[in-house]
């Protein structure tokens, strides 16, 4: 038997799993809001926010163990800006790997507090930390582009798994939101909605 037969009947099995999964097991999903428009800058007032930190209970919205499958992601955000002047935007979605909390300087390089924010690269020292799901960055100006919408779903390309600690919502494996700017002060205003959809275990 050569390689490739004998892993046929691995990832079979693999995908019978999940199938029986889904089946037998209630899809959850759990739902953030942030419906104050708030300003986003790179000082002190961007947006980073894990999307994943559901609690233990009974609920379509709680979790039974400390453990969950994720199923998919989905977020929008809706922005809007009251300056002539061309603003850029960046909007991140990643996994963060550790069962810790990032900063801003674990996921953008030396540039995460300036206004070149929304141009800077990746941080290399914590690369093997974080998975980035999703990237996008948005010019606004009040003359051409005065809002936005951006809305994203997402269904794999992350680790499914999210193991919490001791019945709490810290954990591996978070999915985080990462938002902005390249204003000082009185940046763009955004508003947010996420939802992910899990199973237990």
């Amino acid at each position: 038997m050569n390689g490739r037969e004998s892993q046929a009947p691995k990832k079979e099995i693999v995908r019978l799993a999940k199938r029986i999964q889904e089946v037998t097991s209630e899809m959850k999903y759990f739902s953030l809001a942030d419906d104050s428009y708030g300003s986003i800058s790179y000082n002190g007032t961007d947006f980073l926010q894990a999307i994943t930190l559901v609690t233990q209970g009974d609920t379509d919205n709680s979790r039974d163990g400390d453990q969950l499958t994720l199923h998919g992601i989905e977020f929008r955000l809706g922005i809007k800006i009251s300056t002539t002047t061309p603003t850029f935007l960046r909007v991140i979605m990643f996994q963060w790997k550790p069962n810790t909390v990032p900063v801003q300087s674990q996921i953008l390089l030396d540039k995460h507090n300036t206004s070149n924010a929304p141009m800077s690269m990746y941080a290399h020292d914590t690369r093997q930390m974080y998975n980035i799901l999703y990237d996008t960055l948005i010019e606004l100006d009040t003359v051409a582009h005065p809002a936005h919408v951006v809305y994203h779903r997402q269904m794999k390309s992350f680790s499914p798994k999210i193991q919490f600690t001791a019945g709490g919502t810290a954990g591996t494996n978070h999915i985080y939101m990462y938002v902005v700017s390249d204003v000082l002060a009185a940046g763009p205003q955004v508003i947010f909605y996420s939802k992910v959809t899990y199973y237990d275990g």
